[in-house]
């Protein structure tokens, strides 16, 4: 038997305002963590450039992937807003419901 749940567009409206809080939380914390992480002037020898040179270009990849899912968060809180408008003017209007599918 499907279960079924009632959405409501306030539901997606707090879910979009959570999605944006925590994307600016988040923003914060990462870019703290990026000037912390940020490798100091290195010594004069090789094995101390190396590091540096290594521990920055680490620094940028990782810090690709967290710009991406920050990025996609901020796009998800966005949209949303007007997903909940439709929701409300041709969902509910209409008389349709919506059903989870799947394994819950």
């Amino acid at each position: 038997m499907p279960k079924t749940t009632t959405v409501s567009t306030d539901h997606l409206l707090a879910v979009s305002g959570m999605m944006s809080g925590n994307h600016t939380a988040i923003t914060a914390l990462v870019s703290a963590a990026a000037t912390a992480a940020s490798p100091g002037r290195a010594a004069l020898d090789d094995a101390s450039a190396l590091g540096a040179t290594l521990f920055k270009a680490y620094t940028k990849v990782f810090l690709h992937g967290t710009e991406t899912g920050l990025s996609n968060l901020l796009d998800g809180a966005e949209v949303l807003v007007p997903v909940s408008s439709d929701y409300r003017d041709i969902d509910i209007a209409d008389g349709q419901a919506v059903r989870a599918s799947g394994s819950f």
